[in-house]
Protein backbone atom coordinates (compact mmCIF):
# COMPACT_ATOMS: atom_id res chain seq x y z
CA UNK A 1 0.00 0.00 0.00
CA UNK A 2 2.62 2.43 0.89
CA UNK A 3 4.68 2.00 -2.54
CA UNK A 4 1.10 2.23 -4.33
CA UNK A 5 0.66 6.03 -2.20
CA UNK A 6 4.68 6.84 -3.55
CA UNK A 7 4.17 6.24 -6.98
CA UNK A 8 0.69 8.17 -6.89
CA UNK A 9 2.52 11.04 -5.29
CA UNK A 10 5.45 10.47 -7.71
CA UNK A 11 3.41 10.50 -10.63
CA UNK A 12 1.40 14.05 -9.46
CA UNK A 13 4.68 15.40 -8.73
CA UNK A 14 5.45 14.71 -11.97
CA UNK A 15 2.50 15.96 -13.42
CA UNK A 16 2.87 18.87 -11.90
CA UNK A 17 6.59 19.45 -13.15
CA UNK A 18 5.40 18.56 -16.73
CA UNK A 19 2.60 21.31 -16.40
CA UNK A 20 5.02 23.89 -14.79
CA UNK A 21 7.60 23.35 -17.88
CA UNK A 22 4.83 23.83 -20.56
CA UNK A 23 3.00 26.75 -18.46
CA UNK A 24 6.53 28.26 -19.14
CA UNK A 25 7.34 27.44 -22.67
CA UNK A 26 4.00 29.01 -23.55
CA UNK A 27 4.58 32.44 -21.72
CA UNK A 28 8.05 32.63 -23.59
CA UNK A 29 8.84 35.69 -26.09
CA UNK A 30 11.17 35.99 -28.90
CA UNK A 31 13.38 39.34 -28.97
CA UNK A 32 14.73 40.62 -32.24
CA UNK A 33 17.64 38.55 -33.96
CA UNK A 34 17.26 35.68 -31.32
CA UNK A 35 16.22 33.41 -33.43
CA UNK A 36 18.67 34.25 -35.76
CA UNK A 37 21.03 33.77 -33.35
CA UNK A 38 20.24 30.16 -32.29
CA UNK A 39 20.73 29.40 -36.31
CA UNK A 40 24.04 31.19 -36.46
CA UNK A 41 25.01 29.37 -33.33
CA UNK A 42 24.09 25.97 -34.85
CA UNK A 43 25.23 26.22 -38.36
CA UNK A 44 28.58 27.99 -37.39
CA UNK A 45 29.70 26.28 -34.12
CA UNK A 46 27.64 23.14 -33.78
CA UNK A 47 25.31 24.09 -30.72
CA UNK A 48 22.52 21.69 -30.93
CA UNK A 49 20.93 23.07 -27.22
CA UNK A 50 19.23 26.22 -28.24
CA UNK A 51 18.31 25.18 -31.77
CA UNK A 52 16.93 21.98 -30.21
CA UNK A 53 14.74 23.75 -28.06
CA UNK A 54 13.66 26.52 -30.57
CA UNK A 55 12.68 23.57 -32.40
CA UNK A 56 10.22 22.01 -30.07
CA UNK A 57 8.97 25.34 -28.76
CA UNK A 58 8.17 26.07 -32.57
CA UNK A 59 6.32 22.65 -32.55
CA UNK A 60 4.86 22.36 -28.76
CA UNK A 61 3.70 25.89 -28.69
CA UNK A 62 1.31 28.38 -30.35
CA UNK A 63 2.49 31.65 -31.15
CA UNK A 64 1.12 34.64 -30.44
CA UNK A 65 1.78 37.79 -33.31
CA UNK A 66 4.41 39.07 -31.93
CA UNK A 67 6.61 35.94 -31.74
CA UNK A 68 5.04 35.43 -35.09
CA UNK A 69 6.58 38.76 -36.49
CA UNK A 70 9.67 38.60 -34.91
CA UNK A 71 10.45 34.54 -35.81
CA UNK A 72 9.41 35.32 -39.78
CA UNK A 73 11.44 38.84 -39.41
CA UNK A 74 14.46 36.84 -38.85
CA UNK A 75 13.74 33.52 -40.62
CA UNK A 76 13.59 35.74 -43.33
CA UNK A 77 16.85 37.40 -42.44
CA UNK A 78 18.52 34.42 -42.67
CA UNK A 79 17.00 32.68 -45.38
CA UNK A 80 20.63 31.78 -46.67
CA UNK A 81 21.50 29.65 -43.76
CA UNK A 82 18.43 27.35 -43.96
CA UNK A 83 20.48 24.58 -45.78
CA UNK A 84 19.80 20.63 -45.58
CA UNK A 85 21.22 20.31 -41.70
CA UNK A 86 18.25 22.88 -40.66
CA UNK A 87 15.25 20.95 -41.85
CA UNK A 88 14.16 20.24 -38.35
CA UNK A 89 13.85 24.27 -37.94
CA UNK A 90 11.70 24.47 -41.95
CA UNK A 91 9.49 21.37 -41.22
CA UNK A 92 8.86 23.09 -37.78
CA UNK A 93 7.85 26.54 -40.01
CA UNK A 94 5.87 24.38 -42.15
CA UNK A 95 3.39 23.59 -39.30
CA UNK A 96 3.02 27.07 -37.60
CA UNK A 97 -0.80 28.04 -38.61
CA UNK A 98 -0.39 31.09 -40.59
CA UNK A 99 -3.31 31.06 -43.25
CA UNK A 100 -5.41 33.03 -40.74
CA UNK A 101 -3.50 35.84 -39.08
CA UNK A 102 -3.82 39.39 -40.19
CA UNK A 103 -2.95 40.19 -43.87
CA UNK A 104 0.39 41.55 -42.65
CA UNK A 105 1.42 38.78 -41.17
CA UNK A 106 0.67 36.30 -43.77
CA UNK A 107 2.19 38.48 -46.06
CA UNK A 108 5.13 38.12 -44.22
CA UNK A 109 5.14 34.00 -44.18
CA UNK A 110 4.05 34.43 -47.98
CA UNK A 111 7.93 36.50 -48.18
CA UNK A 112 9.27 33.92 -46.28
CA UNK A 113 8.61 30.86 -48.32
CA UNK A 114 8.97 32.64 -51.99
CA UNK A 115 12.30 33.12 -50.62
CA UNK A 116 13.44 29.98 -48.94
CA UNK A 117 12.04 27.92 -52.09
CA UNK A 118 13.53 29.98 -54.38
CA UNK A 119 17.34 29.99 -52.19
CA UNK A 120 17.01 26.57 -51.50
CA UNK A 121 14.63 24.43 -53.78
CA UNK A 122 15.15 20.83 -52.16
CA UNK A 123 12.69 22.36 -49.35
CA UNK A 124 10.00 23.12 -52.57
CA UNK A 125 8.31 19.40 -51.44
CA UNK A 126 8.00 20.03 -47.92
CA UNK A 127 6.89 23.51 -48.58
CA UNK A 128 4.15 22.72 -50.79
CA UNK A 129 2.85 19.57 -49.35
CA UNK A 130 2.40 21.56 -46.13
CA UNK A 131 0.35 24.48 -48.06
CA UNK A 132 -1.69 21.55 -49.68
CA UNK A 133 -2.55 19.85 -46.17
CA UNK A 134 -3.76 23.12 -45.14
CA UNK A 135 -6.96 22.56 -47.85
CA UNK A 136 -7.71 19.49 -46.39
CA UNK A 137 -8.85 20.43 -42.90
CA UNK A 138 -9.60 18.26 -40.52
CA UNK A 139 -12.76 17.50 -39.21
CA UNK A 140 -14.73 20.36 -40.89
CA UNK A 141 -18.20 19.73 -41.52
CA UNK A 142 -20.00 21.98 -43.19
CA UNK A 143 -23.17 21.28 -45.14
CA UNK A 144 -23.89 23.79 -48.21
CA UNK A 145 -20.54 25.74 -47.97
CA UNK A 146 -16.90 26.55 -45.75
CA UNK A 147 -17.29 29.18 -43.14
CA UNK A 148 -16.07 32.74 -44.84
CA UNK A 149 -12.93 31.97 -42.13
CA UNK A 150 -12.32 28.67 -44.32
CA UNK A 151 -12.84 30.49 -47.53
CA UNK A 152 -10.10 33.18 -46.41
CA UNK A 153 -7.65 30.44 -45.43
CA UNK A 154 -7.59 28.82 -48.72
CA UNK A 155 -7.57 32.46 -50.49
CA UNK A 156 -4.06 32.93 -48.82
CA UNK A 157 -3.11 29.16 -49.28
CA UNK A 158 -3.80 29.41 -52.52
CA UNK A 159 -2.09 33.04 -53.35
CA UNK A 160 1.11 31.28 -51.77
CA UNK A 161 0.97 28.37 -54.00
CA UNK A 162 0.31 31.16 -57.25
CA UNK A 163 3.24 33.18 -56.26
CA UNK A 164 5.73 30.54 -55.98
CA UNK A 165 4.42 28.11 -58.97
CA UNK A 166 4.98 32.30 -60.93
CA UNK A 167 8.67 32.41 -59.77
CA UNK A 168 9.06 28.81 -60.31
CA UNK A 169 7.25 27.55 -63.50
CA UNK A 170 8.24 24.74 -63.86
CA UNK A 171 7.03 23.80 -60.31
CA UNK A 172 3.45 23.36 -61.28
CA UNK A 173 4.23 19.07 -62.50
CA UNK A 174 5.71 19.08 -59.37
CA UNK A 175 2.86 20.66 -57.51
CA UNK A 176 0.22 18.13 -58.89
CA UNK A 177 2.45 15.11 -58.03
CA UNK A 178 2.90 16.71 -54.32
CA UNK A 179 -1.45 16.72 -54.61
CA UNK A 180 -1.49 13.38 -55.55
CA UNK A 181 0.75 11.44 -52.90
Amino acid sequence: MALAAQKSVASLMRKTLDRQAALARVKFSFKKKQVEQILLSYVRDGNPEQFNELVKVLRDCPLNDNNFRILFEDSLSCVVLLGRELKPFVDALCCIEWASREEELVEMYSRFVLSLVTAHTYHYSRIMASLIKLFKPDGENWQDSPSPEMVSQWSNIHTIIAQIVAVMPLTSDLLMQTYYR
